[in-house]
């Protein structure tokens, strides 16, 4: 392939990240206007989040095996289709459980794409490491921007507005990848076993466990958190968009390294520094309060990345994009239990505790990690 077709090709698999995740994250900023026009409690608020979530990480082990078996690109139409489905279904909602109804199928819908992209990139990049931590730069991007793109839409049309900005997306995107279907692998099956569960697969998936449950669990009460240490409404709600200011950085740095230093060694660095910066925030100073948070972004974000580049590294070419599937849909299931025992936490025994518990998190990823041989 072709420097200029590759180029092309990570800028496609970026945009169509960028697009799914826009689809969640735009989410978040909607609630209030969601709240009040169906005039719902805050728990049927937080169902929305968690009916995309579930869906999402139960489509991750079908779509790794289909992608292996049908070739990824075709995965990746089927799933912008669906999602392009599932936002007019947003879109046109007229009570809550139509909408409820509509973020599930956008999860499942969503959750397909992640699995054949990664198994995609696997394939045609040798630098996996940097080419899978440069795109991710969509979703550190998406977290800077989408929050105020929505805040002002919102403002002057409404929450239903704000979610034809990745109906237009998927569109585009699809007709990128279909220009760019020739480049996508079919596997022959070597073996009955659909994934490639190997003890160093499973060591890795634990990790990735505590790594996702970490960032989760850290990163949705930080606006809390904020408004816990006197900071205004506007500032509160900024700093949900600085992790991602500092995913964008480390994503540039820390993929390249780990495709020359290895990926283990700077997994490892990583979650040292991710359990620091987090446990510096237990000290309440608001003057460290946003610095830290940006390296916790720094830090934590091209985890995420590099952990899928060192599974792609260890599993057979013919099971690749399943074994991604798996791991990914473990990790997120279980990670996405991670706020509500971070909230219960913060209800039973305060902010510090919150902080301490997060904190522990990387630590036991990094004990895991040793294991690996």
């Amino acid at each position: 392939m072709h420097l200029k077709t590759k180029k092309f090709l990570l800028l496609t698999t970026s945009l169509g990240w960028f697009t799914i995740f826009s689809s969640r994250i735009i989410l978040t900023p909607s609630l209030p206007s969601i709240i009040s026009e169906f005039s719902i409690p805050y728990s049927m608020a937080g169902l929305l989040t968690t009916a995309i979530l579930i869906t999402y990480s139960l489509t991750q082990i079908p779509s790794g095996i289909l992608s292996d078996r049908f070739g990824q690109i075709r995965l990746i139409v089927i799933s912008f289709t669906m999602t392009a489905t599932s936002l007019i279904l947003i879109v046109t909602s007229s009570d809550y459980f139509h909408l409820f109804l509509s973020m599930l199928f956008l999860g499942f819908a969503s959750g397909i794409y992640y699995p054949a992209s990664v198994s995609l990139i696997a394939h045609n990049f040798e630098k996996r490491g940097k080419a899978l931590s440069y795109n991710d730069l969509a979703l550190n991007l998406g977290g800077i921007m989408l929050p105020i793109i929505a805040g002002f839409i919102i403002l002057q049309w409404g929450w239903r507005e704000i979610f034809l900005i990745p109906l237009i997306l998927t569109l585009i995107v699809t007709s990128m990848f279909i220009y760019m279907r020739s480049y996508s692998k079919k596997v022959e099956r070597t073996g009955e076993a659909l994934f490639s569960i190997t003890r160093p697969i499973l060591l890795i998936t634990f990790a990735y466990i505590l790594i996702n449950s970490f960032y989760w669990g850290v990163a949705v009460f930080l606006p809390t958190y904020a408004r816990f240490l006197n900071f205004n409404v506007v500032l509160s709600s900024a700093i949900a968009s600085i992790p991602f200011v500092g995913g964008f950085v480390g994503n540039l740095i820390f993929g390249n390294l780990s495709d020359t230093m290895g990926r283990k060694k700077v997994i490892t660095m990583l979650f040292i520094f991710g359990a620091f910066f987090v446990f510096i925030l237990s000290t309440g100073s608001r003057f460290l309060l946003f610095p830290v948070v940006l390296l916790f972004g720094v830090v934590t974000l091209p985890c995420f990345p590099i952990i899928f580049a060192y599974v792609s590294d260890i599993a057979p070419q013919d099971k690749m994009g399943s074994t991604l599937g798996f791991v990914n849909a473990i990790g997120s299931f279980i990670g996405s239990t991670s706020p509500f025992i971070s909230g219960y936490i913060i209800d039973i025994a305060g902010f510090k505790y919150y902080v301490y518990f997060n904190a522990m998190l990387p630590i036991l990823a990094l004990l895991i990690l040793r294991r690996i041989r």
